[in-house]
């Protein structure tokens, strides 16, 4: 399937519900949303080799505090878009690219454990070819109240 796939309501539970427990089972989305086990297979399965599911996480919980969430920005010449973009593959930290229209921009949305590996991942990215500039914005997540936070 191609890249396009749009996502319908039962898609949309489908990734809601990976995203709040990335452990369920087939048969207990299937039970959640009713539809068979097999048709939930067979949609988790198309949004995977779409893109739409790009993979699972797993966050340790003494991991959590310390994960820092970080936006990199990054002017780009535009015949180094290309490089560029396969370099960003290599990176682990990098998490999310958004280009622009233009293509000779791009936000990179990344996480590493330390600000330290932040500002060495932002080093880095200065020498990829075809970079001309970075800047950065930090984005505090608080992991803590995200998932403890007291009901409304």
């Amino acid at each position: 399937m191609s890249k396009k796939h749009k996502l319908d309501n039962i898609d949309e539970k489908i990734v809601r519900m990976l995203s709040d427990n990335a452990r369920l089972s087939y048969t207990e989305i299937a039970d959640a949303i009713g539809l068979a086990r097999p048709s939930v297979k067979a949609r988790i399965d198309t949004l995977e080799k779409s893109g739409k599911i790009l993979g699972y996480e797993t966050l340790l919980a003494e991991d959590a505090d310390e994960r820092i969430t970080y936006m990199i920005g990054l002017s780009i010449h535009p015949y180094g878009m290309q490089s560029c973009l396969a370099k960003f593959n290599t990176v682990p930290d990098i998490k999310t690219v958004l280009t622009a229209t233009n293509r000779s921009a791009c936000t990179l949305i990344c996480k590493s454990m330390t600000y330290d590996r932040a500002n060495k991942i932002g080093a880095e990215l200065k020498k990829f070819p075809g970079a001309k500039e970075e800047s950065f914005a930090f984005v505090e997540v608080n992991h803590k109240n995200m998932f403890n936070h007291p009901a409304a």
